[in-house]
């Protein structure tokens, strides 16, 4: 084990406990002998300015919290914190981000380097880790970095936006929020300073994007949340009303590990029907998810959307029928 990789087991077991016995720090450090430990606090102490003193009443090592300023190293890893790193930035390559790998590769070859110096096979794990997209529209990583860009200064953006049921293409300045991965896509929530609304984005229909010397109009956290996460799916708004699904015992026992939404509310008939509820308020993405189901569901409420599901289902049939 390299000193970085102990002084950085150091400081954990201190952060976790400030007081430690010989004893603990040696487990603390991989079971590395005491000389091993004291050389670790002396040089914790005298290069990096870390204040550790020796209780001899009550036989501790006690981490001493006075204020000054300490110098640590730049990276405080220890092996498995480099596995776990380096796990989650491969799971990053699978994904069809086509974006971000040219500022992820340098991190993850150093963390390789790291990596290399312990007895962990890391390529073994990751041949055992696989992530298979689906339905996921490319964006353009040159438009998205700088919509990345533009989150991170605060900055207002000019944007063209192609409808995608029209494919009409409108000019529109925004204040982006933030940026979610969504079903394998890429969305942005944004204030529209056109139609002094909030409104949500598919970056892969954003064609050009033009950094704008204005900060972003703040929106409430509340507000946001009231927008954003209380309807169904990706389509968001007030929920303005509630779905009503009668799922067959037999697809029950998957449906009733999904979550629909946060504040659905469940549970099995007396015959093993699992009966759901929840609110939404564009029926657009719930439509698609129900006829995934086939005829092992049935839309109860509200009319409107049942009799939806049932012309769907019926065009479909013709179609079959012919």
């Amino acid at each position: 084990m390299n000193e970085t990789l102990k002084m950085s087991m150091l400081i954990k077991a201190f952060i976790t406990k400030k007081e430690l016995s010989p004893e603990e720090l040696q487990k603390a450090l991989g079971g590395c002998g005491r000389h091993t430990i004291y050389r670790t606090l002396e040089r914790a102490k005298s290069e990096f300015n870390i204040p550790i003193e020796y209780n001899r009443n009550r036989r501790v090592y006690r981490f001493v919290e006075n204020g000054e300023k300490i110098s640590l190293p730049l990276i405080w890893f220890t092996p498995k914190d480099v596995m776990v790193l380096l796990t989650l930035l491969e799971t990053f390559r699978e994904l069809p981000f086509g974006i971000i790998e040219p500022e992820i590769s340098p991190f993850r070859e150093n963390l390789k380097r790291i990596q290399n110096n312990n007895q962990a096979n890391f390529n073994e794990l990751i041949g055992k880790i696989k992530i298979l997209p689906s339905h996921f529209r490319r964006t353009p990583g040159e438009m998205f970095k700088e919509v990345c860009s533009a989150l991170l200064a605060g900055k207002r953006i000019k944007i063209k936006y192609k409808d995608r049921q029209n494919e009409r293409v409108t000019e529109r300045i925004i204040s982006p929020i933030q940026l979610v991965r969504y079903r394998d896509n890429w969305y942005l929530d944004a204030f529209c300073h056109q139609a002094n609304q909030l409104r949500i984005f598919s970056v892969d229909r954003i064609e050009s994007v033009e950094i704008q010397n204005k900060k972003i109009k703040k929106v409430s956290q509340k507000t946001l949340t009231q927008f954003y996460k209380e309807s169904y799916g990706i389509f968001a708004g007030k929920p303005t009303k509630k779905a009503l699904l009668k799922f067959t015992p037999q697809i029950s026992r998957w449906v009733a590990s999904e979550e629909w939404h946060p504040k659905q509310k469940a549970y099995f008939d007396k015959k093993g029907f699992y009966i759901l509820q929840f609110p939404y308020s564009d029926e657009r993405e719930l439509v698609l998810d129900i006829l995934r189901y086939g005829d092992d569901v049935e839309v109860k409420e509200p009319i409107e959307l049942r009799r939806k599901i049932k012309q769907k289902l019926q065009n479909a049939l013709k179609k079959y029928s012919r």
